[in-house]
């Protein structure tokens, strides 16, 4: 199992301040960001959204995979995809005592829009989380076992 040692946490965790400090990042601004971000990890992310992936998708394959080395230090069990009678959520954190249901929502997702050669990369933005829309989806993985629900 691969060990990530406190500096690569801290690195991580300075480049998603630096990202989480921008409300945007337009497309042609998108390069010099990018050379501000250190690690692999976030980079990945970013240049996920620009292919252009799902945004949860990219979030979850950039930090919550099965492999991931930042997954693997903050949680020592992390199960993905649990079903059951209400439904998938992303993921289950199970300890001895309890379980957690972790549900991925976007913090960024990027716009295109239509060139003539296709489309074309615009800006990646942050997307505000509005957890009353997310109402019924709370109340029904509540429903099941386990007490929390975090997006």
């Amino acid at each position: 199992m691969l060990k990530m040692s406190g500096e690569q946490i801290s690195e991580i965790l300075d480049d998603l301040k630096v990202l989480f400090r921008e409300n945007e990042i337009l497309g042609r601004d998108f390069d010099n960001f990018l050379k501000k971000i250190k690690t692999e990890m976030v980079k990945n992310y970013l240049l996920s959204l620009k292919a252009p992936s799902q945004p949860e998708q990219a979030l979850k394959d950039a930090f919550f995979s099965i492999n991931s080395i930042f997954a693997k230090y903050l949680f020592k069990k992390l199960h993905p995809e649990v079903g059951g009678e209400s439904g998938f959520v992303d993921y289950l954190i199970k300890d001895e005592r309890e379980e957690i249901k972790l549900e991925i929502k976007p913090l960024f997702e990027a716009e295109f829009e239509k060139g003539k050669s296709g489309e074309i990369f615009k800006r990646i933005k942050k997307v505000k989380l509005n957890w009353e829309k997310h109402k019924d989806q709370i109340r029904k993985y509540l429903g099941r076992r386990g007490e929390f629900v975090v997006f």
